[in-house]
């Protein structure tokens, strides 16, 4: 699962749709600070909006957005070959103090199968078992999260085929795919999951040599996310 770090910085450069009736996404401003933390090859924009986020003791969904914002320091740290453990750490002991519902297991799980890229034998087999364990129950708890299924799918398809993988990572990527994502207009609530699964399920039909397949799946994708600068490369890819 060691890939699965190159997939995550692709991810994370990406900027959502930024506005919901004017109200700017927490989301999108964490995002921005990670691409603007990039450009200017500085750790400077990440921290700040933590600190935002941590100094605002009334924020809806307050640690959620805090791992997340760990999530993205991480990731930006992995880019410079920077250990990111302490930051990875850092997010998942803020989401286990959390009341354990289908997202925060769900961006758990995503940051245990981070932390593999730092194990090795026996720990990493634990870490592995978490965060499959944590998805599983993110989906249990509700069926029609994106987010969940996408982890799902991400931990099936980086598993060595070796030990198992994917298996069923096309199955989870479509789900997630097939679901409807959240538009209400709560600026508090997580929204990525679906572009990602586009992503990766087109990466992974080229993999196998399906470039039907792919084709088919990243121009679904380009007509939900027609910015999406990755989705246009994998397009180039599959033929379109």
């Amino acid at each position: 699962m060691r890939k699965s770090i190159s997939i995550l910085i692709i991810i994370l450069c990406l900027v959502l749709p930024g506005k919901i009736y004017g109200i700017t996404l927490i989301e999108t401003q964490i995002r921005n600070a990670y691409v603007q933390a990039i450009r200017t090859k500085s750790f400077r924009p990440l921290q700040v909006l933590y600190g935002k986020i941590y100094s605002n003791k009334k924020m809806p969904n307050r640690n959620y957005w805090l791992a997340y914002t760990r999530l993205n320091e991480a990731t930006y740290l992995k880019v410079y070959h920077k250990n990111n453990k302490d930051f990875l750490q850092q997010g998942i002991s803020i989401l286990q103090k959390t009341d354990g519902n289908s997202e925060n297991l769900a961006l758990e799980a995503l940051m245990q199968a981070m932390t593999l890229s730092n194990l090795q034998g026996m720990e990493a087999g634990i870490a592995y078992k978490l965060c499959f364990n944590n998805a599983n129950r993110a989906i249990s708890q509700n069926k029609n999260n994106v987010r969940a299924w996408y982890v799902m799918g991400t931990i099936d398809y980086y598993t060595p085929l070796m030990m198992g993988g994917q298996k069923k990572c096309e199955y989870d990527l479509k789900k997630a795919i097939s679901l409807r994502q959240n538009k209400n207009a709560n600026p508090w609530l997580p929204r990525w999951g679906k572009l990602e699964a586009y992503q990766l399920l087109t990466t992974y039909y080229l993999s196998k040599g399906k470039k039907a397949e792919a084709r088919k799946t990243c121009l679904q994708g380009l007509r939900v996310f027609p910015h999406s600068k990755e989705l246009q490369v994998l397009g180039k890819k599959s033929g379109i």
